[in-house]
């Protein structure tokens, strides 16, 4: 089985961007592209007009204010409890894939950035 654990945040909103790629439509495109059976949003410091917007998508909100290190760190930790026989995979605004099949962490987007979310959650 393939589990998602999709992180948000409204920090990243505050980037600037073109006005198309947002949290929401990010999300949208990602359910309609790939329909994952098994998921579960990540909502880090999120407001409520976003948090309203998340539960529309009928899928369980696992609500942290923990920041990025710290929610990803959450999100790893939850994925470790999963079976060992699942698939995992971390979907953020970075583009974070993790395969724990053995704990392998691929980063997708940019190798730099999860090497320092690494870095910040070991120097906790």
């Amino acid at each position: 089985m393939i589990h998602v654990y999709y992180r948000t945040s409204d920090n990243n909103n505050k980037k600037i961007k073109p006005p198309f790629i947002t949290n929401e439509n990010c999300l949208n495109n990602f359910i309609r592209c790939f329909n994952p059976e098994s998921m579960q949003i990540i909502a880090d410091n999120v407001n409520s007009e976003t948090l309203d917007s998340l539960k529309t998508h009928g899928i369980e909100i696992l609500q942290t204010k923990l920041g990025n290190p710290g929610s990803f760190k959450y999100a790893l930790d939850l994925a470790i409890q999963r079976n060992n026989d699942d698939i995992i995979y971390l979907l953020s605004v970075l583009l974070l894939m993790a395969v724990l099949a053995g704990i392998s962490i691929f980063c997708l987007h940019c190798e730099l950035k999860l090497k320092k979310e690494i870095n910040a959650i070991q120097a906790e």
